[in-house]
């Protein structure tokens, strides 16, 4: 299955070149749409796998607030892809933390390893780190977090373990 990516660009030929160089290189681009409510309806419709957004959308909203919205509560990856490089929209786009930021005129292979770098990220995000899990294991022992400290239990003292839904007694 193709990594699908939503492009949000009102430049008719820049959207129609990004369309044609993502199709070459093997994504599928279900929608192009060139403003914010197009661009939420078309989300919604094609569950996108990424989104890339131009900042600068000829209208109010503008990407930026579209991206707050892909963030929010669609729990997408995007990357802006904007002409767009002054220090008050950097500053802008940084308050929504972009999984990309591509200006342009970009380089073919730019946007490629950018939608690349950007899924990957996205999905080692979503899984938890190994630190973050409540108990860890060494050769004779484990550690058990409580409350926000971490308890050391040697396995010779547990006698018997009851599992409770999402948690486990040690006895």
């Amino acid at each position: 299955m193709n990594t699908k990516i939503l492009v949000v660009e009102d430049e008719p030929s820049i959207a129609e070149y990004i369309h044609y160089l993502l199709t070459r290189m093997g994504y599928e681009v279900p929608a192009v749409a060139d403003n914010y409510q197009a661009a939420l309806e078309k989300i919604r419709e094609t569950d996108p796998d990424l989104v890339l957004i131009d900042i600068s959308l000829g209208a109010t909203p503008d990407g930026v607030d579209l991206a707050t919205e892909v963030r929010r509560s669609l729990n997408r990856p995007f990357i802006f892809v904007t002409s767009h490089t002054d220090p008050e929209t950097l500053e802008r786009a940084k308050q929504v933390n972009p999984d990309g930021y591509l200006t342009k005129p970009f380089k073919d292979q730019d946007i490629h390893i950018a939608i690349e770098m950007a899924l990957n990220n996205f999905s080692n995000a979503q899984q938890p780190a190994p630190a973050e899990r409540s108990e860890i294991f060494l050769k004779d022992c484990i550690f058990i977090r409580s409350h926000k400290n971490f308890l050391k239990v040697p396995f010779s003292e547990i006698e018997w373990l009851k599992a409770d839904k999402n948690y486990t007694e040690i006895h």
